[in-house]
């Protein structure tokens, strides 16, 4: 009798949550070809957290490129996700940039909140095929003075 109820419980459930997510895209495309989409990373600052970003030039993963011209802004949002600025990142092809997020003096001190990233150059390699740059990097946490940082992949 009880397995009847459990697999009644997990049908009523899976149809329940069938209907509230017909039709409804986990993320939105971009409406204009080769702009850039990023997911939001976490940000955390206090004197006992700090906050670091991988960014890396992905346009040159799909184009040789030898200048240093390319760049990308990072918003900034605070917990409720009102925005509290916008930073510009120089990129050089085939170099990882490690950012120091909690180290930007526009972020309150013992807060947190989001931030995206944005790519200011789409290859048109990329473009073409109707596809877009998304930044979905790497953001890691350093608690007070400990020997390894904890690492998390974007998607939020």
């Amino acid at each position: 009798m009880s397995s009847n109820l459990t697999k009644n419980k997990f049908s009523l459930e899976y149809i329940r949550r069938a209907l509230w997510t017909f039709k409804q895209p986990l993320a939105d495309r971009p409406r204009d070809i080769g702009s850039p989409v990023s997911d939001l990373f976490v940000w955390r600052k206090s004197k006992d957290w700090k906050t670091f970003f991988e960014l890396n030039d992905i346009a040159s993963y799909f184009e040789e490129r030898t200048d240093s011209q390319a760049h990308a802004h990072i918003y900034f949002f605070d917990s409720d996700g009102g925005f509290i600025t916008k930073e510009l990142f120089h990129l050089y092809a085939d170099k990882r940039n490690t950012i120091e997020i909690s180290a930007i003096e526009k972020l309150p001190s013992n807060s947190h909140g989001t931030f995206a990233v944005f790519h200011a150059h789409t290859p048109e390699s990329v473009s073409v095929k109707g596809s877009f740059l998304s930044e979905r990097g790497y953001v890691s946490y350093l608690y007070r003075d400990s020997a390894l940082r904890s690492y998390v992949h974007g998607n939020l």
